[in-house]
């Protein structure tokens, strides 16, 4: 093929042809080194018997002078005696030798260079027997017979090994291959990479700091100016840069809330938690989550997302200062939605840590419990009280969650006078402030009014009325008004159950009374109204997984008992929910009763390890199992269940009508007659 078609072809396949014949020249070398050798030695062979042929074999041997000294046994050349005279010249081997153990390709590469190769082999080796007896002749007229090595310089290296042979070899190749003009095309290139490009991306780090400072600084002034779209541009770069940080993100979403683009602001909070460092993600949650309280807290769904983020910053690592506050926040939520028990245990890790915390730990132990104050929690909110009345006095600043602790403890305490008069001599705070106080104040003794014992109900409800008439939509206030409504017979007053009443049977009833009419009547027993309230808040609309349970608890517990309606109640809260044990024990209990014994069982046995107590779940299994012929397993939760108390809520039919067993196929009449 001629060489400039060659070249046409791609670099790919011109260098795998490079490669190919490197490695056949490289075996064809090989092969010609062994093929010497042994020419070699035959050649070395013939001219020894040659020249003992030519020596003389009646000369006398001279003694020499000195000791002989006898060849070393790793030599090369053997010595022999001959006379100088009679010295033959190295008869050269015939050229024509036969090849054996070589391929067809190999024979046809060899013909062409064989001879000359082969000739220059026997001239090396004639060289090398020649310089051997020239030696022994010069050491035997001195000294006798001497030893036959040979000096590294009688040596000869071959050509294909030399230096400069692979020199010459690699630059035909790179001019071959025009290496030298690629070199010379990129050269310009490369100068410019190190004199102009390297430079710069040394200096990048620098220079993109400077950048960003400079952004900064802009953005502040355009912040500071009220130039909000200069603002909101620059904040999109600041952003982008690797050098933003979270209080980077939070001063954009700032920029973002001034111009009034509320979702872009929340979107971006949220979606750059995932770049947030495992050391600094608590901090970010816990500041996106004060951003969405203070200034989007007028929607519902950014407060419940805000308080999830309060408490998934608890997760930590979380400054104190800041785990005080989430834990405030989340507290009162839960005191809000009625679930005192819940908002104690958010506050008592910072029991120690914040004296306003201690003081609601307190109040809310109080409220949990039933009566009158323990000799114990006096003590404590003594001592409390005296605390912030110290601190108190020696901060000039006035703390509204000081004031509130300090109001709540000395309403618990009955100091009603001691804290009126401290609210009407303190200068610091305004007439709006103290007008404020003293209603929160007459909350709090209201309050305790209806817990104390005895307790006269219709008193308590004229007084409430009163306070809810100014505050109708205060919490705390409603949950008095229900407590008043659904009690014990000696502390309820039918005023206000007649106000409760006239409130969730309204055509446009407030979810969040009727929610917590339910809870009340669900945890008072009262199942009727419990239901009523369940069915009107399924009706509102609700997803609340919660309420469908609770409802199809009812459904299959009291009569008239439905239990096609609870199914398909509890299918919709597992829905929802449906991992959720407390849902799926709630199905297996409907399961059972509509006669669907082994799903039932499979349901209620995954229950087991996680309420290990409930006395309706062994009530249920027990029968089970003896339905199902396993005495051995229903003894077993017969003797469980005569440990535990039958609680409340437990189905007021303690036995289960199963469904009848399915009867065995009677025998073939005709298959026997025959």
């Amino acid at each position: 093929m001629d060489r400039s078609d060659s070249r046409k072809k791609p670099l790919a396949e011109r260098f795998r042809r490079w490669i190919r014949r490197k490695k056949r020249e490289r075996a064809i070398r090989r092969e010609e080194k062994a093929i010497a050798k042994k020419l070699a030695a035959k050649a070395r062979a013939r001219e020894l018997r040659e020249l003992e042929k030519s020596a003389p074999s009646t000369d006398p041997i001279v003694p020499p002078p000195f000791p002989v000294q006898q060849p070393k046994t790793h030599d090369k050349v053997e010595s022999v005696k001959q006379d100088q005279n009679q010295a033959s010249p190295p008869v050269s081997p015939p050229l024509s030798v036969p090849l054996t153990g070589i391929g067809d390709y190999l024979k046809r590469y060899l013909k062409v260079r064989k001879a000359q190769v082969l000739q220059q082999r026997l001239a090396r080796e004639a060289r090398k027997i020649e310089a051997s007896k020239g030696r022994e002749r010069a050491k035997k007229s001195a000294f006798g017979v001497g030893s036959t090595d040979q000096s590294a310089s009688d040596v000869r290296i071959p050509y294909r090994q030399r230096p400069i042979y692979f020199i010459k070899k690699y630059v035909r190749q790179a001019i071959r291959y025009r290496v030298p003009h690629w070199i010379a095309a990129m050269s310009p290139a490369v100068l410019f990479g190190f004199g102009v490009a390297m430079p710069s991306i040394i200096q990048s780090k620098e220079h993109a700091a400077a950048s960003f400072a400079r952004y900064q600084d802009a953005w502040t002034d355009a912040v500071h100016g009220n130039r909000t779209k200069e603002a909101s541009l620059i904040g999109d770069r600041i952003i982008s840069s690797p050098l933003a940080d979270s209080r980077d993100l939070l001063s954009y979403f700032d920029t973002l809330v001034a111009n009034g683009d509320y979702q872009k602001a929340v979107r971006l909070l949220i979606a750059r938690e995932s770049d947030q460092r495992d050391l600094v993600i608590a901090e970010y949650r816990f500041d996106v989550a004060e951003r969405f309280v203070t200034m989007l807290e007028g929607s519902s769904e950014l407060a419940d997302l805000a308080l999830k983020k309060f408490a998934e910053s608890l997760n930590g690592p979380l400054s104190k200062e800041k785990e005080i506050r989430a834990r405030k926040v989340l507290a009162n939520a839960a005191a809000v939605r009625g679930d005192l028990a819940s908002a104690m245990a958010i506050l008592l890790p910072i029991r120690n840590a914040d004296l306003v915390s201690r003081c609601d730990i307190l109040w809310l132990s109080w409220n949990i419990d039933s009566g009158d104050p323990t000799a114990q929690l006096v003590k404590d909110a003594e001592d409390a009280l005296q605390q912030i009345e110290g601190r108190m006095a020696q901060n000039p600043l006035i703390d509204e969650q000081e004031i509130a602790a300090r109001a709540r403890l000395s309403s618990l305490l009955r100091k009603d006078d001691e804290f009126l008069a401290w609210l009407e001599a303190n200068s610091r705070i305004d007439a709006e402030g103290k007008a404020r106080w003293k209603r929160e104040f007459e909350n709090l003794t209201l309050v305790r009014e209806v817990r104390s014992v005895p307790l006269n109900p219709d008193a308590a409800w004229n007084r409430l009325t009163v306070i809810l008439d100014r505050e109708p939509n205060n919490p705390e206030l409603i949950d008095m008004a229900i407590g008043l409504a659904i009690a014990t017979p000696d502390r309820t007053s039918q005023k206000a159950r007649n106000w409760v009443l006239t409130r969730i049977r309204a055509a446009t009833v407030d979810p969040q009374i009727l929610a917590r009419t339910a809870m009340a009547a669900h945890a008072a027993g009262q199942w009727p109204l419990a239901i009523e309230c369940y069915e009107r808040l399924i009706a509102v609309p609700t997803n609340d997984p919660g309420v469908f349970n609770n409802l199809a608890a009812l459904y299959y517990k009291f009569p008239p008992y439905r239990y096609e309606e609870a199914s398909k109640l509890i299918d919709r809260a597992l829905a929802e929910a449906p991992d959720n044990l407390n849902f799926i024990e709630t199905k297996g209990q409907i399961l059972a009763r509509l006669g669907r014994v082994d799903e039932a069982k499979t349901l209620l046995e995954r229950c087991l390890a996680t309420f290990p107590n409930e006395w309706n779940l062994h009530n249920t299994m027990a029968q089970i199992y003896e339905y199902l012929d396993d005495k051995e397993l229903g003894a077993v939760h017969r003797e469980k269940l005569a440990t535990l108390k039958k609680p409340a809520n437990a189905p007021e039919e303690d036995r289960i009508t199963f469904a009848s067993k399915p009867k065995e196929p009677e025998p073939d009449s005709k298959s026997g007659d025959k």
